[in-house]
């Protein structure tokens, strides 16, 4: 089916970035509209999905989180221990929880679901990060990407959320 949750976590985050560093208010307002509409519009206990049928993702609701981080808006615990529960020992973060393919870790969910966490759960993981960080770069600089045909989207939320991490 359509995204309606990932695709508007995800525009609404670059907005409210886009705002946030240019001083935009139409920016942050359609951003903040976005926010109001996944928070009140949600349709699992935690975390959001592709959409409202496919149940919730680690990748739709790291976009979430990011979103509602970058606008200072409050984010429920459940919706940070969601990526804990998402993560694959050894690995990273997995886009579902379910067996099968998208069970496993993948490195585009990665980097916002890492940012995404309690701090308690950061710190847990943070060796595992650090280790996933190094063995999905590829010996050309960019990061392995797993939903999209080149890396260019991994790379860019690697160093996106690198920067944050400082």
């Amino acid at each position: 089916g359509t995204s309606d949750q990932w695709v508007t976590a995800y525009a609404a985050q670059a907005l409210a970035q886009y705002g946030n560093k240019s001083g935009n208010s139409e920016a942050i307002d359609a951003a903040t509209k976005a926010a109001r509409w996944l928070a009140e519009k949600r349709s699992y206990e935690s975390g959001w999905g592709f959409n409202g049928h496919t149940g919730p993702d680690a990748d739709s609701t790291a976009m979430a989180v990011a979103l509602f981080d970058e606008l200072g808006l409050h984010v429920a615990e459940a919706d940070r221990i969601f990526f804990r529960d998402h993560w694959r020992e050894g690995d990273c973060i997995a886009t579902y929880s379910e067996p099968g393919a998208w069970a496993s870790g993948h490195w585009d969910v990665t980097p916002w679901g890492y940012h995404g966490m309690t701090p308690e759960d950061q710190t847990r993981f943070t060796d595992q990060f650090q280790k996933a960080l190094s063995t999905h770069r590829m010996n050309n600089g960019f990061w392995r990407s797993y939903w999209w045909r080149n890396p260019y989207y991994s790379t860019f939320v690697t160093l996106e959320v690198l920067d944050r991490l400082g």
